[in-house]
């Protein structure tokens, strides 16, 4: 997501819809790029996260 719409202020508003599907029990991968806002236009420059349910899964995932 390049623009996650994360910019009222409010965090919690802004990140209604993640932790809506995280309450669900509904695992979430997100993706977010940095490149343009740091103006690092053609570059790969962000973070991956990945909401695991314990810390079974979250190994499975590292690996």
């Amino acid at each position: 997501m390049a623009y996650q719409g994360f910019a009222s202020g409010d965090g919690n508003r802004d990140a209604r819809a993640v932790c809506h599907f995280i309450q669900q029990g509904i695992n979430v991968c997100l993706r977010q790029s940095y490149a343009k806002n740091m103006r690092l236009y053609g570059e790969c420059v962000g973070a991956f996260t990945v909401i695991c349910k314990n810390a079974d899964e979250a190994k499975k995932v590292e690996s």
